[in-house]
């Protein structure tokens, strides 16, 4: 594991003395194999490293509850886990949004409580559409094209609480993100699964660290390129 990483974990460690922390590895994610009996085995199947991450974050988190931090995600606050637990007590799911003129949603940190709805909906549907693509890998001689984003937790919760691609729906979500740290839209899907939106500005910094490992001139081991060869399963 590179310096850098280690390093990241460990300022998480020093700062937040009152939580636990834990670099999650293989190990705590198949053990919840007879929960999720499907979805472990394509993980323990699955030849790209970044499904494998969000299989583990949806498992653990909604086994476990608290928060998904990626170990490229830096702090910029000092005190940022605690502030970000403190913003969330009303919801049970909350999303970080990327900061860009589009405002996705992003799990590079995501917070919840263990056994939540929308969780629990985000696993059955990336089960499905996994299982789906497994299929057809097994029974084709050729590479099966697949765009590995649209099984990604943020894609899938995208219908799920309403979020929509237009540009009024995301100037809405924009004028939002502007004004408020934890978002709480007047929309069906997020009053339902209890979901709100950390604005993680001054707070985290995605890719804050290990950015050469799969951008610049590593960008071919990038998910993104990687999947344009590459069977997603053994």
């Amino acid at each position: 594991m590179p310096q850098q990483v280690i390093d990241n974990v460990n300022s998480y460690i020093k700062l937040n003395p009152g939580f636990r922390v834990v670099l999650a590895n293989d190990a705590d994610v198949i053990r919840y194999a007879e929960t999720y009996p499907i979805l472990i085995d394509l993980f323990q199947r699955a030849t790209i490293a970044s499904l494998k991450s969000d299989i583990a974050r949806m498992v653990l988190l909604n086994e476990e509850g608290g928060a998904w931090v990626d170990c490229n995600t830096t702090l910029q606050d000092k005190k940022a886990i605690p502030k970000i637990f403190r913003g969330c007590e009303k919801f049970r799911f909350g999303f970080t949004v990327l900061p860009n003129e589009r405002f996705d949603l992003k799990s590079s940190f995501m917070i919840s409580e263990a056994k939540t709805e929308l969780a629990e909906m985000i696993i059955e549907q990336m089960t499905k559409k996994l299982s789906e693509h497994y299929e057809y890998e097994k029974a084709s001689a050729n590479f099966v094209p697949y765009n590995l984003y649209i099984w990604v937790p943020p894609f899938v919760a995208h219908n799920l609480l309403g979020y929509q691609f237009d540009d009024e729906f995301r100037n809405f979500i924009k004028e939002m993100y502007s004004s408020q740290k934890f978002i709480s839209p007047d929309l069906a899907g997020f009053k339902k699964y209890c979901c709100g939106l950390i604005n993680t500005t001054g707070l985290l910094r995605f890719y804050g660290t290990n950015m050469e490992h799969h951008h610049g001139d590593n960008f071919h081991l990038h998910w993104s390129n990687i999947q344009k060869t590459q069977k997603l399963f053994f």
